[in-house]
């Protein structure tokens, strides 16, 4: 009995051990799991977000074509076309002749350093760095460009490699953004149940309320800011083609990034150049229409905003400014999208939970 006993009792622990080590062993496999799949999308990453917010921006233009009778395919592959036409068209336009003014800058470079200029005397008397100052630029005048420039050969070299390896994959990934983008078209509807349904388990009550607050917050931005900087753009590509300034496309989508990043007195910069280039071009009447165009298009955001930004979806424009810049960082040119995106999403939904009554996001029984 007492044999019987200590077996009885040495039992007991093994048998609450076992599913102890059961369950740290499926929580194991399912973050084996959760990390390969994160693995295999990393890739489309970037895609998956961009997509999400196009098919989300858009969607409201989706259910008006349902509402008048076009299929839901039909319907998807309209906006594909529509999408493709808006964002890939600017770009394949816009690629040659930013290559072009690219090299021509070079040269231009080349042939001032060419060309026998003393470096002003203010420059040179400078302590510490004006005699090196001086010394470079002798060099640079007296032949030594390739002496100067080929201690940082490689540098350089890499840096244009990923420049143009990064405008690669823009375009690439605007592909893929556009394919998930359809295909959120095609069964956004069934997604959308299944998100609700997965924050009712996460949030409770409060979970349908967040998912609703993300969706204004993705549509506060596509329309308030990226719709805000692409009305600038086309009014400011209009103004300067009909004043007759070169490479207006390009200028105009300077000026979008520029809005886009929502330091809008940096847009003095575009067209007061251009009215600049006006006014030594002899145009006095169309640096006069430039300056006041110039005016029209810096002012334009403050009654645009008004009308595509809903009351409850603003956001400190400083949170803007670090989302374009360090989505930029993270996720390349599609960033500048997705950052402030990202950024005025969590600060709906923080907003939202800290107005919320407490207990608000218990789950339920």
């Amino acid at each position: 009995m007492m044999y019987a006993g200590k077996i009885q009792s040495t039992g007991t622990p093994r048998t609450a051990v076992a599913p102890l080590l059961e369950y740290m062993a499926v929580i194991l496999l399912f973050t084996l799991l959760l990390v390969g799949v994160f693995l295999v999308l990393r890739p489309f990453f970037t895609a998956f977000l961009f997509g999400g917010i196009l098919a989300v921006s858009t969607w409201p233009l989706h259910d008006w074509m349902i509402r008048r009778g076009v299929s839901s395919p039909v319907a998807a592959a309209l906006l594909c076309i529509l999408t493709v036409l808006c964002l890939i068209g600017p770009i394949l336009s816009l690629g040659p002749e930013l290559g072009a003014r690219i090299a021509a800058l070079l040269r231009y470079a080349l042939l001032v350093l060419e060309r026998e200029q003393a470096l002003p005397a203010w420059i040179a008397e400078i302590p510490a760095i004006g005699p090196r100052l001086s010394r470079l630029w002798h060099d640079l005048h007296s032949g030594g460009v390739q002496n100067v420039i080929t201690p940082y050969a490689d540098h350089l070299r890499s840096l244009a490699l990923q420049i143009g390896a990064g405008a690669v994959d823009a375009v690439v990934e605007i592909f893929l953004s556009i394919a998930v983008a359809t295909m959120f078209w095609l069964r956004g509807d069934m997604l959308r149940n299944v998100l609700v349904e997965v924050s009712e388990r996460l949030s409770g009550e409060l979970g349908p309320e967040l998912v609703k607050t993300a969706v204004v917050s993705i549509r506060s931005i596509s329309y308030g800011i990226v719709g805000t900087a692409a009305a600038q753009a086309v009014v400011l590509t209009a103004g300067l083609a009909v004043a007759g300034v070169p490479s207006a496309p390009l200028l105009g989508f300077l000026g979008f990034i520029i809005a886009l990043s929502q330091i809008g007195i940096l847009l003095v910069a575009v067209w007061g150049a251009a009215a600049y280039w006006l006014y030594t071009s002899g145009e006095l009447e169309w640096m006069i229409f430039m300056l006041v165009w110039g005016v029209i298009v810096s002012t334009m955001d403050n009654v645009l905003r008004i009308f595509l930004v809903g009351a409850g979806a603003t956001m400190p424009l400083t949170f803007i400014f670090l989302g374009v810049f360090g989505g930029l960082t993270a996720f390349g040119f599609l960033g500048m999208f997705i950052g402030p995106t990202l950024i005025a999403i969590l600060f709906a939904i923080f907003r939202s939970w800290r107005s919320s009554p407490r207990g608000g996001g218990e789950t339920c029984a």
